[in-house]
């Protein structure tokens, strides 16, 4: 068995579905949440906690940046690469000045996502794919 399934936390649907396919067309295994009170219910819950989360910066309710204090407070957690997603006007250095692995800017593409988990989780890797579905 494979090590880690990866974590998306975005409000945005639209986000969600497109980082969602490409995870999924990679092989890789994942798990998308609409809001940080959502991902840290899983995080917290979840038989199994997530190898990775990419994290929106700005959601309503708890921001990004609440949630991952939350995240670095939780046995868990604290050592997990969160690698902040944000369309706002955030640098790489601010990102980990706040406790992000990374950061990883809106718009983005596929190539981006995919650095930054072979940088941040070299050991997280996909499933070889058969067609459009995952071996078994």
């Amino acid at each position: 068995m494979r090590a880690g399934y990866i974590l998306v936390v975005d409000d945005d649907p639209q986000i969600r579905e497109i980082v969602g396919l490409m995870l999924g067309k990679l092989g890789y295994r994942f798990e998308l949440r609409a809001s940080a009170a959502e991902a840290l219910a899983l995080c917290e819950e979840a038989p199994e906690a997530p190898a990775f989360i990419f994290l929106d910066l700005r959601m309503p309710g708890m921001s990004g940046l609440e949630a991952l204090q939350r995240l670095r407070a939780g046995a868990r957690t604290r050592n997990l690469p969160i690698v902040c997603i944000s369309g706002e006007p955030y640098d790489d250095a601010q990102a980990r000045a706040a406790g992000f692995t990374g950061l990883v800017g809106k718009p983005f593409r596929a190539r981006q996502l995919t650095e930054a988990l072979a940088t941040f989780a070299p050991a997280l890797s996909p499933e070889p794919l058969i067609g459009d579905q995952p071996a078994k």
